[in-house]
Formats: structure tokens, C-alpha cells, sequence
């Protein structure tokens, strides 16, 4: 099944922060189709992907190590974590997938 996860962090609500953390997680995660955003007013950056796993626990499991990989990538300072929110996404038709996935 695929899961979509998003993981928001504080201190980096910023358009040069986005942009470091986008290049990062494109250059190490491309295939989980990294999407970045910020709230300037509460200072917080997400960061969305998306993987297959077998189950939401392995889903978090396996975003958390891309999630810091791709923030060492970045060089952001590391910030506490915010929320992270963990959605399972369901295609009635394999076909419209429209690349790769990492599996866990």
C-alpha cells in the first residue's frame, strides 16, 4: 500500500530553508516525490512523501530515516519535530501511480 507522510519541524519557516530542504531531499529521495512547505507565521517547514510499505508502523520507519537524511543533506539546523501525520493511499487502479516507490 502506498502512505503518504508529512513531517513539520520547527525554526525553519523560511523560503531559503524550503529551498535547501527541497534540493536535498530531491538529490538523496527523488523517487519519493519530496514536497516541501513553510508557514512563515508559525515558523514551521513540512516536508510530504510518499513510499509503499507493508503497514503504517514500517511506513514511519522508513520515513524517518529519509527524513534525516534528507535534513543532514540540507544542512538545516536540526529543530524539534512539530507532527507527523501518516496517511494510507489507496489507487483503484495500479495504472495511475505515476512513478516508483520506495518499498520498506
Amino acid at each position: 500500500m502506498e502512505y503518504r507522510l508529512t513531517i513539520t519541524i520547527a525554526g525553519h519557516g523560511n523560503e531559503e530553508a524550503a529551498e535547501r530542504c527541497l534540493d536535498a531531499f530531491l538529490t538523496c529521495h527523488s523517487e519519493t516525490g519530496p514536497v516541501v512547505s513553510i508557514n512563515p507565521s508559525a515558523g514551521t517547514l513540512s516536508v510530504t512523501i510518499a513510499l509503499d510499505a507493508t503497514d503504517p508502523w514500517a511506513a514511519g520507519n522508513l520515513a524517518s530515516r529519509i527524513f534525516a537524511t534528507g535534513l543532514k543533506q540540507s544542512e538545516l539546523a536540526p529543530t524539534p519535530i512539530i507532527d507527523v501525520a501518516i496517511s494510507a493511499v489507496q489507487f483503484d487502479d495500479d495504472s495511475r501511480r505515476s512513478r516508483e516507490l520506495v518499498p520498506a
